[in-house]
This record gives structure tokens, C-alpha cells and sequence, in this order.
């Protein structure tokens, strides 16, 4: 059932998941197309040692010892991604040090093979400085340890293809986040909906009755007199009268006469389509207004809930007395006429009074 509810959720609000995702979609592609390709070239050295220097295989041994190999590696990667090699590189190519390119040095785990990276845009120079920030480094290396040679195994490669931005895979993660955002702008949406439909209830609705309020009445009947103009379709306003209510509930307080309406109201929304609309009025009368419906109809419709209510008993919350009234009602259909809201109550009102004449 959850699962049911989130789908309705989303399928209410498709047309915001739309946008949102719609909205996502064009910002990574721009994204995407006005990002300056960055391009990489990788050179690999590996660490050994160096048994050249060494005619002593015990005096090789020893020093291979003092001196670790992983600390060796480290150091070497470290001389790598030096300040000082970096200017020399660029010294040596005849520029200047230019921050849109990047030099890593670093040792691959578990292995002694160091490797250096330059990203930038430019893939010719992005390979020339590779190549470049490796001769400084082996210049370098080659003053510290005669014990490990630092051997170049994989030379700077010209790189064919930029490895920012990927757009596949940026097409592919910008549709996942769009998706996700379209379904969270669709539940919050759905989250904000909710307090401000309570709120607006509020203040159309009287909450101890659960009835609505007369100045909303009088704005669903405005608003109905239009459509009915409009569609050539008429409707009914109707009056209820609680009989003899006030004199019964006359030592009641008004939180118990309002629980006694309020069980009233349930009855009628229990038995009228949903669209019906039952109002308080004045007193103890409510107003009804009941669209496409003609006075035949709504006529059969409130003699049942006029038999529910005259057989109902009603509690009087937890002071246990209970309550039996019989009601009335007048119906009047809009005919179309130029007459105004209030003016449509008070005929029914009328018509009341005549039946109970």
C-alpha cells in the first residue's frame, strides 16, 4: 500500500518531476559542453636495486637493508611533485609555470614502481611536461642513492582523448539525479501541500462542527451561479431546521451544543455525494448547496437524511445525556435569475417555513 500511495504521489505531481528532471538534465549538459578538457599523460619508473655500484654482495645486502625499499619509492615520488622539479621541467621546455596543469607523483600500492601524472588541457604539452618533470626527477634521484636505480618504464604517452569530461558517464549521472530530483521535488511538494491545505481548511471550515463556514458558503454559491449560467445546468440550496435543538440543548454549554452539530454534519456527509457542501447558517439551521441536482432528486435525498436524523439519538459527549430531535427542510432550485447568494438561502428558507405551515 506505501508503495501505492508514492506512485500516486509521483503521478500527481508529474508534470513538477518533469520539470525538475527536464531542468537537471540541461544543466549537466551544459555542464558538459562548456567544461575545458582536461587531458592525462602517465610515465611509470620502477625502483631496483643497483648492483653496479656494489662488487660485495654481503656490502649490497647490508645496504639494501638500511636503506627500505617502499621508504626509497616514497621518496622518489615525493622528489616527483617537487616545487623545484616543476620549475625546472618548465624551465626546460622554455615556458613559464602555467596552475592550469597539474603534476602527481605517487607510489602504485603494494609495488615499487612510481608514477608520475600531468593532467591540463593542452595534450602536446601535457605529454612534453610528463616527460620533461621525469628527466628533472631522474637528474635528481641520480645525486641521492647509488644503492636503487630509479629505471623509466613506461615513457609519457601523446594522450588522443580528454579524460574530463566523460560525457557518457555524465549523461548517466545527471539522469539518475535528475530522476531523484524530480521524485524529491514531488514529495516535498507533496509535504508543503499538505500544511497549507490545513491551513486553508481552517479557514473555511468551523473545526468543533466540521461544517463549513457561511462566508464560504456564500462564495461556492457565487461561483455556482456562474457555472450553471455557463453550462445551462441548474442546482438546488437547501435549509435544514434541528427542531426544538435550541430549547433541548438551552442548559448545554456551546462545546457540547457544538458536539451535538457536529454528529449532525457527520450524518449528512454520510448520506450526500461528496461535492454536496452543508454549511452553518443561523442558529439551529444549516444551508445546503447540492449541484446538479434538480428538486425531485434533492428532495428524495433529504427525506433520508431527515429519517436518519429523527431516528438518531445523540451523545452529549461524556455527560451522558443523550438527545432525539426530528428536523425540517426547504428546498429552492436556481433558475438561472439574477438573484444573489443570500438571496437564494433566504427562498429556501421560505420554502421551510412553508412546509412546516
Amino acid at each position: 500500500m506505501e508503495l501505492k500511495r508514492y506512485l500516486q504521489i509521483i503521478l500527481n505531481w508529474w508534470w513538477l518531476v518533469l520539470v525538475a528532471m527536464i531542468t537537471v538534465m540541461i544543466s549537466t549538459i551544459i555542464f558538459t559542453y562548456i567544461s575545458i578538457p582536461q587531458y592525462e599523460s602517465v610515465v611509470r619508473l620502477v625502483v631496483s636495486p643497483s648492483a653496479l655500484t656494489l662488487t660485495d654482495l654481503s656490502e649490497l645486502r647490508a645496504t639494501t637493508t638500511a636503506l627500505d625499499k617502499p621508504i626509497v619509492a616514497n621518496t622518489y615520488a615525493e622528489i616527483g611533485q617537487s616545487p623545484t622539479i616543476i620549475d625546472a621541467a618548465w624551465t626546460q621546455l622554455g615556458l613559464t609555470l602555467d596552475k592550469d596543469y597539474e603534476v602527481i607523483s605517487s607510489v602504485l600500492p603494494e609495488t615499487s614502481i612510481v608514477m608520475i601524472m600531468v593532467t591540463g588541457p593542452d595534450p602536446v604539452l601535457v605529454q612534453q611536461l610528463a616527460t620533461t618533470v621525469t628527466d628533472q626527477t631522474l637528474i635528481q634521484v641520480a645525486k641521492l642513492y647509488e644503492v636503487y636505480d630509479l629505471t623509466l618504464l613506461d615513457p609519457a604517452a601523446l594522450p588522443t582523448r580528454p579524460v574530463t569530461p566523460n560525457k557518457p558517464l555524465n549523461f548517466a549521472v545527471g539522469g539518475a539525479l535528475a530522476l531523484a530530483f524530480g521524485i524529491m521535488a514531488a514529495f516535498l511538494a507533496e509535504y508543503l501541500k499538505t500544511p497549507m491545505e490545513q491551513v486553508e481548511q481552517l479557514s473555511i471550515v468551523n473545526p468543533k462542527t466540521g461544517a463549513y463556514k457561511e462566508s464560504y458558503l456564500m462564495r461556492r454559491l457565487q461561483g455556482e451561479m456562474s457555472r450553471a449560467k455557463r453550462v445551462q445546468r441548474p442546482f438546488v440550496v437547501g435549509v435544514v431546521r434541528l427542531e426544538n435543538f435550541e430549547e433541548m440543548s438551552a442548559d448545554f454549554s456551546p462545546e457540547a451544543k457544538q458536539m451535538i452539530l457536529k454528529q449532525v454534519v457527520q450524518v449528512f456527509k454520510q448520506l450526500l455525494p461528496e461535492e454536496n457542501l452543508v454549511a452553518q447558517w443561523r442558529g439551529d439551521t444549516l444551508a445546503l448547496l447540492m449541484p446538479d441536482f434538480d428538486l425531485q432528486d434533492a428532495r428524495q435525498v433529504l427525506e433520508k437524511v431527515q429519517a436518519r436524523l429523527n431516528w438518531t439519538t445523540f451523545e452529549v459527549g461524556e455527560t451522558g445525556f443523550k438527545l432525539n430531535f426530528t428536523s425540517n427542510f426547504g428546498l429552492v432550485a436556481y433558475d438561472l435569475n439574477g438573484a444573489s447568494p443570500e438571496g437564494l438561502v433566504l427562498q429556501a428558507e421560505e420554502a421551510l417555513h412553508h412546509r412546516r405551515n
